[in-house]
């Protein structure tokens, strides 16, 4: 493992994110052992509706849930600052007309889940980089209500009502463990920071690799110090990948429960997908906020491009 993480680092091996909503970027780090965070992203941001539409996720992390026993599975390497969070994820994708009842082949399959995670972020102030790990359960298919909420939302918005959610993948079992890294490659005083990340995940969700830095312009933070700098922050930052594509259950069905009515075939998941995410960053001594852009290239053959946007609001204990 000593010997892997820093390679990782190097090469930036980050997952394609079936999770769809990440909290443990370098880009968009909170400074202390106890925090709270939401994230909510929309292709409504975008002026899109189809593929992944949207997701929320709540995020509590505290020194206590270190002592919860399923943390002991997560990678917290003796000599580093670690912090403990349980994040819960409820994601929702379409098709891109709302208007079929029918399956639409060719296109994307409905599909809702909802997880719940334990993570773990370990911090090495003398190498500059930082170790992350999570283990996530839960449900992908109706069970997870994607449905009802998509519903609930376009009728108080007076969007369009989706039909297609018959057609949703069935219920199948989310059981996903990712160990990654992230290493400090340049930086510039508190005006440029470059680093390279590492993130593998497998499971019956999602199995990826995926390349790329993360860029950060204007006053950054510094993410691999302790105790970390809770001073002010505002930056812009940038996060191409390259991915590579194992298994995903939103397109490719549960691998359990395989009666799903319409999946993407094996033949037709792309294999090398590339992703983008363009951001901006302001935080205070306790507070920070965050508004991104996304793009993702097709995903499967005869899928479109997908771009989505989205906020996070982050609150945290000043040390």
């Amino acid at each position: 493992m000593k010997q892997l993480l820093p390679c990782l680092a190097l090469w930036g091996a980050n997952t394609l994110a079936a999770q769809a909503i990440s909290t443990t970027g370098i880009e968009r780090d909170l400074p202390a052992s106890s925090s709270w965070r939401l994230a909510y992203d929309n292709d409504f941001f975008t002026a899109t509706d189809r593929y992944f539409t949207q997701g929320i996720v709540l995020e509590v992390t505290s020194p206590g849930l270190s002592r919860l026993a399923l943390m002991r599975m997560l990678i917290a390497p003796g000599g580093t600052v670690k912090r403990h969070s349980v994040v819960f994820e409820d994601d929702g994708y379409t098709a891109s007309d709302l208007k079929a009842p029918q399956i639409l082949t060719g296109d994307h399959p409905y599909a809702g889940t909802k997880q719940l995670r334990i993570q773990a972020i370990a911090t090495d102030t003398l190498r500059r980089q930082r170790i992350t790990s999570s283990l996530n359960v839960g449900i992908i298919g109706p069970g997870a209500g994607g449905k009802e909420i998509q519903t609930f939302i376009h009728r108080r918005t007076g969007n369009t009502i989706p039909q297609g959610w018959g057609n949703q993948i069935r219920n199948d079992l989310i059981l996903n463990y990712e160990a990654g890294v992230d290493r400090e490659i340049f930086r510039a005083g508190r005006t440029l920071l470059i680093t390279g990340g590492g993130l593998a995940r497998a499971g019956t969700y999602n199995t990826a690799l995926t390349a790329g830095p993360t860029v950060t312009v204007g006053r950054v933070g510094t993410p691999f110090s302790a105790p970390q700098s809770a001073k002010r922050a505002f930056y812009l930052y940038a996060k191409p990948q390259v991915n590579l594509v194992g298994y995903d259950a939103t397109l490719q069905g549960g691998l359990f429960n395989r009666s799903s009515p319409y999946v993407i075939s094996d033949a037709d998941v792309s294999r090398v997908v590339y992703r983008q995410q363009v951001g901006l960053v302001y935080r205070t001594g306790s507070v920070l906020i965050e508004y991104y852009r996304s793009f993702a290239s097709p995903e499967f053959r005869g899928g479109r491009a997908h771009r989505s946007g989205g906020f996070q609001i982050g609150v945290f204990r000043s040390r």
